[in-house]
């Protein structure tokens, strides 16, 4: 388990069909996939697109449907801010994937705003077009397609968005400091209290850009933890025994995802900090192969050895699961 590091080409084509699932729905593929859903926060999908607008279907074409029912299609957008990227007022988009094509006629229609994540292609890839779609949010409050009330974004402090405006905050917010594409990694796996907010299944990973803001985001995690979770009130039929269990155990979640963050930001501070971590009481069950594991414990004496930094060993195993003191 823990951090996984990722490289944009095949992984966030994987990514991209799963926040599509999630877009547009399919009672068999959105099953399947929300077993341990894939979600793309609002800062990755920016940290990783070329170019990121938002605006209005003008007109779309098909250009050809495979026996499987995958479309390539051609979508022209009327570009009213360029978030990202080389300003733009008009925009040629080629797509591809299952994605029906009354959707973008719903939206031509009804002159709904969305945001446009893009990436640039090239004609020795085998792109006929030099921008190719990537993905995108509904942005729009009347938009019907993802009701906001129930379906949430995430930003990548774990922050479910259903605000059309709080979702451009954010984009906009990130985009003026995300100049190009970055690296991306997921935190596995949703809190319990977060994942109880929701009326479908809001477990899985959370996928999270590498950079600047993480890692203040990395140690907020550390040092309040509590700050990321929801008040008690907010979680429809638990008990306060029930709460403060689950509030207990994500806590230590979030400090051990913390723990993942910081290890990509060496600092005096950070060591400093991590070096407080190899006490933390924090028992994660089943989190290494099948063993009780003090997981935060565990990464924080990881990531000080590969910065080179010379401190005891911490009991990061429990006796039973290891034979060792």
């Amino acid at each position: 388990m823990g951090m996984k590091t990722i490289f944009l080409r095949g992984y966030f084509q994987f990514g991209m069909c799963l926040w599509l699932v999630c877009l547009f729905g399919s009672n068999n593929t959105t099953a399947m996939a929300q077993r341990n859903p894939v979600h793309m926060s609002i800062e990755a999908l920016i940290a990783q697109a070329d170019g990121v607008y938002l605006g209005t279907v003008y007109k779309e074409s098909s250009i050809n449907h495979d026996k499987g029912g995958n479309a390539e299609s051609s979508i022209t957008i009327d570009v009213s801010e360029t978030l990202k990227g080389s300003p733009r007022k008009r925009l040629e988009l080629l797509t591809f994937g299952n994605t029906p094509d009354q959707n973008y006629q719903t939206w031509r229609q009804k002159r709904t705003r969305i945001l446009w994540f893009v990436r640039n292609g090239s004609v020795d890839k085998g792109f006929p077009s030099p921008i190719q779609f990537w993905s995108c949010l509904t942005v729009d409050p009347e938009e019907s397609l993802t009701p906001l009330p129930t379906f949430a974004y995430f930003s990548m402090e774990f922050r479910a968005i259903r605000s059309p405006r709080k979702v451009l905050d954010i984009a906009r917010r990130y985009a003026k400091s995300s100049s190009g594409t970055t690296l991306l990694f997921s935190l596995r796996y949703m809190p319990d209290l977060i994942h109880r907010l929701f009326p479908y299944n809001a477990g899985g990973e959370l996928v999270v850009p590498v950079g600047p803001q993480l890692e203040k985001v990395a140690r907020r995690m550390i040092l309040s933890p509590r700050s990321f979770l929801p008040l008690e009130q907010e979680i429809k039929g638990i008990n306060h025994d029930d709460y403060l269990a689950a509030r207990a155990n994500d806590e230590g979640t979030f400090r051990r995802m913390g723990v993942e963050c910081l290890a990509h930001f060496k600092s005096d501070a950070n060591i400093d900090l991590l070096k407080r971590q190899l006490d933390d009481p924090y028992l994660e069950r089943y989190w290494d192969n099948d063993q009780d594991v003090y997981s935060v414990r565990k990464l924080a004496y990881s990531a000080l050895q590969k910065w080179g930094v010379s401190v005891p060993e911490p009991r990061i195993y429990l006796p039973n699961n290891t034979g060792r003191e």
